[in-house]
C-alpha cells in the first residue's frame, strides 16, 4: 500500500492492508504480521467492532502459524467474543478453528477436537463447501493424533467429497498430507506415499514453497522405513534448503527431525544427534509438545548401544507425553521402556511398565469412545438440522408462492382502485360543469334579488338552488381531492406560513355560516408566533372541513372553539364543539371514504362521508395525524397535528426523516486451514 496517499476511508484502508497481509503471508510471515497489526490499529481508531474482530481473527492465524501461541490465543478469544456478540457465525467458525490449531500445537487434542467439531457444526448448514473441506480435514488430523484412525478416515472422506467440486487450492494439499499421515500410521505405506505425492503436485502448482516441507519429509521417512536411504537422500537434499529459507519454525523443526533420522541411517550418529537436538530446541521454544516427545524418541532410538542413555530419552519423552495428555505417544514410549527393562533383566520394573501401559491404553480407549459418542451426537444433530432446513425451505417456497399470489391480487386491487379513482375524477369533473351551469345563473338572480322581492316564492327558490349548488360544488371538490389522493397524484407545495393567519382566514370564511345557525365561532388565542412549512391551500381546506363538521353537528346556540397549539416541535389545530360526540364504532370508522356516521347534522345539511377522509390523508402527507377526543360530558375535539419542519424544507415529496431501506453485507470470513 502506498504510504504517501493512504485511503481516507478507514474500512478501505484496512482492506488494503489485509490484501497486503494475504500477499506477504505466502513468503514472509513476520512482515504479514506487521501489516495485520497496522490494520488492527486502523480498525480500532475507526471504532468499527466488526472490522476489529475480522482483523483479530487474521492476526491470530498468523501468530498461530509462527507458533506464538499465547498471542494467538489472546487475539482469537477476543475475536470470538466479538463475533458471538454480533452473531457472525462465519467469523465464529474461523476463530474456533484457529483456537483448535493452537490447542493442537500444545498437544491438547481432545480440546482441539471439540472446538473443531463445533466449528464444523456451524459451517455445514451455511453452505460453505471450501470451509467444510478444510475443517473436516483438520478434524481427521486431530483424530489421527489421538489414534482414532477409523473416525479420522470418516472426516477425510467428507473433506474429499467437498473438494471434489472445488477449484484446486492449497487446502486440498493439506488434506492429502493429513490422509497420507493417517494411512502411514495404520501401515498402509504405499497408499500414504501416493497421497504425499498428490499433495506435492498440488503445492507445486498453487501454494507457498514452505508447504512442500511436510510431504517431502514424510516421503523421506517412509523411504527410511523401507530401508531405501538413496531415495531418502533425494528428499533430504530438497527439503533442507527449503527449511532454511522458511520462517515457519514447526516446518523447520520437522525438516531437521527427518534429516536427523536420515543421518542416523547413514551411520553418522554424532551429526544425527546434533541435528535432532536442534529440532528439539525449536519445538521447545514454540511449545509444540508432540514434536518434543517425538524427537526425544528419535534420540533414544539412536542410542541402541547405550541402554541407559536411551532410557533417559524415553523417560523424558514419557514425562512430556503424560504432562500433555499425548496418550498414543505415552503408550508407544511405555512399550519401548518395557522392552528395555526386559532386555536388561529388570523383570519387576518391566511388569510395572506393562501395567502402566495397559492403564494408559484403557484411558485412551475411553477417550476415543467419548469422542466417538460426541461425533455421533453431532451427526444426529446435523441430521435434525438438515431436516429442519428442508422444512424451512419448503415453508419458504410456500410463503413465496403465497406472496406472489398476494402480489398479483394487490396489483388487481390497485388497478381496480385506479380505475375507480379515474371514474370518480371524470364523474366529478362532469358533474361540476353541470353544477356551474346551475350555480352561475342562480348567483346572477341572487345579485338581482331586489327585482324578485315582489315574487317571494321565486326568491326563496333562488336561495335554495344557490345553496344546494354551492354545497354540491364543495362536495365534488372533496371527491376530486379524494380521487387525487387515492391515485397518488397529489403533491404538496410547502411554503413558510404563520399559522395564526390560517386560523383568522378560516374564521372569516365560516363565521357567517355559524351565525346563520345561531352558533358562535370563537378563535382561541395562541400560536401567534408559530411559522411552519406547509401547503397553505390544503391546510386551509382541512381546517375548514373540521369547522364545517362542527357547525353541522352542533345544535343552535352552541359555541364552537378553534385555535392553534404548539408543543415540543409539533403544531396542532383543534376544533371543539358541543355536539353529540362520537360513538366508539364511529371513531373506528373515521377516515374512510364515503363513510357516514351515526350522528346526523342538526340543520339537515348534506354529508357524503368524504371530508374527514381527505383531511386524514392530507395531514398524513404532511407527516402528521388526525386525533379525536370525545369527553364524557359530551361534545368532541378534532385535532390535526404535524411536526414543525424548518422553513427551508423541500417543497414536495415525502415527509422529512424518512429513510430508505438498507442492505447489510457480510464480508467473507478468513480462510480456515492448517496442515
Amino acid at each position: 500500500m502506498s504510504r504517501e496517499n493512504p485511503p481516507k476511508d478507514p474500512a478501505r484502508a484496512v482492506d488494503a492492508l489485509l490484501e497486503e497481509v494475504e500477499r506477504r503471508r505466502r513468503t514472509d510471515l513476520d512482515s504479514a504480521l506487521e501489516q495485520a497489526t497496522e490494520a488492527l490499529q486502523t480498525a480500532e481508531s475507526a471504532d468499527d467492532d466488526a472490522l476489529v474482530d475480522e482483523v483479530l481473527g487474521i492476526r491470530a492465524q498468523l501468530y498461530s502459524m509462527l507458533k506464538r501461541n499465547n498471542e494467538a490465543t489472546a487475539d482469537a478469544e477476543r475475536a470470538l467474543a466479538g463475533h458471538t456478540r454480533s452473531g457472525n457465525q462465519r467469523g465464529r467458525a474461523s476463530v474456533l478453528n484457529t483456537l483448535a490449531i493452537i490447542k493442537e500445537n500444545r498437544g491438547s487434542y481432545a480440546e482441539a477436537y471439540l472446538l473443531e467439531a463445533e466449528c464444523l457444526e456451524i459451517l455445514r448448514p451455511l453452505g460453505l463447501p471450501h470451509a467444510v473441506a478444510q475443517v473436516a480435514s483438520n478434524l481427521g488430523l486431530t483424530c489421527t493424533y489421538i489414534g482414532d484412525w477409523d473416525q479420522a478416515l470418516v472426516y477425510y472422506e467428507e473433506s474429499l467429497a467437498a473438494w471434489k467440486d472445488l477449484p484446486e487450492q492449497e487446502g486440498k494439499g493439506h488434506l492429502l498430507v493429513n490422509l497420507g499421515f493417517a494411512l502411514q500410521s495404520t501401515g498402509a505405506t504405499t497408499e500414504a506415499e501416493e497421497r504425499y505425492r498428490e499433495a506435492l503436485d498440488v503445492y507445486r502448482r498453487c501454494s507457498p514453497e514452505r508447504y512442500l516441507i511436510n510431504p517431502l519429509c514424510n516421503l523421506g521417512t517412509s523411504a527410511l522405513e523401507r530401508g531405501d536411504t538413496a531415495a531418502a537422500g533425494e528428499f533430504a537434499r530438497e527439503v533442507l534448503p527449503l527449511s532454511e529459507r522458511q520462517q515457519d519454525p514447526a516446518r523447520k523443526a520437522h525438516a531437521l527431525g527427518f534429516h536427523g533420522s536420515y543421518l542416523n541411517a547413514l551411520g553418522q550418529t554424532d551429526e544425527a544427534r546434533e541435528t535432532l537436538n536442534r529440532a528439539m530446541r525449536i519445538y521447545e521454544d514454540i511449545g509444540m509438545c508432540r514434536g518434543v516427545a517425538t524427537t526425544l524418541r528419535q534420540l533414544a532410538l539412536i542410542e541402541k548401544d547405550d541402554p541407559a542413555a536411551a532410557e533417559k530419552h524415553f523417560r523424558k519423552a514419557l514425562e512430556v507425553s503424560n504432562d500433555r495428555g499425548l496418550k498414543p505417544l505415552s503408550v508407544e514410549t511405555l512399550g519401548e521402556l518395557y522392552r528395555l527393562a526386559r532386555k536388561t533383566g529388570r523383570w519387576e520394573e518391566a511388569c510395572h511398565l506393562l501395567e502402566e501401559k495397559n492403564t494408559v491404553e484403557k484411558a485412551l480407549i475411553n477417550e476415543r469412545t467419548a469422542l466417538k459418542l460426541k461425533a455421533l451426537h453431532l451427526e444426529s444433530k446435523l441430521q435434525r438440522s438438515r431436516h429442519e432446513t428442508e422444512l424451512e425451505r419448503k415453508r419458504a417456497a410456500d410463503l413465496a408462492a403465497a406472496m406472489a399470489k398476494l402480489k398479483a391480487q394487490k396489483y388487481l386491487a390497485e388497478e381496480e382502485n385506479r380505475q375507480k379513482s379515474e371514474l370518480l375524477n371524470f364523474a366529478a369533473h362532469d358533474l361540476r360543469n353541470l353544477v356551474w351551469g346551475v350555480l352561475g345563473p342562480a348567483e346572477l338572480l341572487v345579485h338581482n334579488r331586489a327585482e324578485l322581492d315582489h315574487i317571494p316564492e321565486v326568491a326563496e327558490l333562488v336561495d335554495t338552488v344557490t345553496q344546494s349548488a354551492r354545497i354540491l360544488d364543495e362536495t365534488l371538490g372533496q371527491v376530486l381531492d379524494a380521487a387525487a389522493i387515492e391515485s397518488g397524484s397529489i403533491r404538496l407545495n410547502r411554503t413558510p406560513v404563520p399559522l395564526m393567519t390560517l386560523a383568522e382566514t378560516t374564521l372569516s370564511q365560516w363565521k357567517r355560516r355559524a351565525e346563520a345557525k345561531d352558533q358562535q365561532l370563537v378563535l382561541v388565542p395562541g400560536g401567534d408566533t408559530v411559522t411552519a412549512a406547509v401547503d397553505r391551500h390544503r391546510i386551509l381546506d382541512c381546517m375548514g372541513n373540521l369547522v364545517s363538521n362542527a357547525l353541522k353537528y352542533s345544535p343552535a346556540g352552541s359555541v364552537i372553539r378553534m385555535g392553534w397549539e404548539s408543543r415540543e416541535g409539533e403544531a396542532a389545530f383543534f376544533v371543539s364543539d358541543e355536539g353529540p360526540g362520537l360513538t366508539e364504532d364511529d371513531q373506528r370508522l373515521i377516515g374512510r371514504l364515503f363513510q357516514r356516521l351515526s350522528a346526523r347534522p342538526t340543520g339537515d345539511e348534506i354529508t357524503v362521508g368524504v371530508g374527514l377522509a381527505v383531511v386524514k390523508r392530507v395531514i398524513e402527507l404532511h407527516g402528521g395525524r388526525l386525533d379525536i377526543e370525545c369527553p364524557p360530558q359530551g361534545g368532541s375535539v378534532f385535532r390535526i397535528a404535524f411536526p414543525l419542519y424548518p422553513a427551508d424544507t423541500a417543497e414536495s415529496g415525502p415527509a422529512p426523516g424518512a429513510s430508505a431501506p438498507g442492505e447489510i453485507t457480510d464480508d467473507t470470513a478468513p480462510s480456515i486451514c492448517h496442515t
